[in-house]
């Protein structure tokens, strides 16, 4: 005769050593995504630190562009004068005097 062992209603099986493995990997699961919560927020904050520093630069750039245009725009408005002056080979009291405009070479 068999003995009761065999049956399927005697059988045990103990899932301690099961949950302690789920429970293990649930917690280092939660806290590896902490971490990288962290991380993210760290980068946030640098690239929130890098936009500002940008903006900053932009502003900065842009200044200096307004105030060469307007250097340049001034530029424009500028005329430049050569004058020579001669003794007159007539009378040497009497000067000859030539003035050009803006580098022409007609007086």
């Amino acid at each position: 005769m068999r003995r009761g062992r065999n049956r399927k209603s005697d059988i045990l099986i103990d899932l301690t050593s099961l949950l302690d493995v789920i429970f293990i990997l649930l917690m280092v699961v939660l806290a590896r995504q902490q971490i990288t919560k962290m991380d993210m927020d760290k980068e946030r904050v640098r690239f929130a630190e890098e936009e500002a520093a940008l903006k900053e630069l932009t502003e900065e750039t842009e200044e200096k562009y307004k105030l060469y245009t307007d250097q340049t725009d001034m530029a424009e408005k500028v005329v430049l004068i050569s004058v020579t002056a001669a003794f007159s080979e007539v009378d040497p009291k009497e000067r000859d005097l030539t003035i050009l405009k803006n580098g022409n070479k007609e007086p």
